[in-house]
């Protein structure tokens, strides 16, 4: 597949930056992150093109948006501890 490409091999935690295998509650990677951020872009766009909100109210959509993805891999490092896919 030609996204298998561009995946990274390393997944850190979120809370602690340590290095646990792909697929663990709170790790984070680079391709998901930026995947992520343009579901959010994409999804506050077309919220603007069918005339629901603004310019600025795009900006603070993709802004909480991106908070909120990261606060809920906080929530898993914390609270949900599963170490890879079990």
């Amino acid at each position: 597949m030609f996204l298998s490409f561009f995946v990274l091999s390393q997944f850190p935690l979120v809370t602690n930056f340590r290095i646990v295998p792909r697929g663990t509650e709170g790790a984070v990677s680079l391709e998901g992150t930026i995947a992520g951020l343009l579901a959010f872009v994409l999804l506050a766009s077309i919220g603007f093109l069918l005339g629901e909100i603004s310019v600025p109210e795009v900006s603070i959509c993709v802004i909480a948006s991106q908070i909120a993805n990261v606060g809920e891999s906080i929530i898993g490092a914390s609270f949900q501890w599963k170490e890879g896919f079990q």
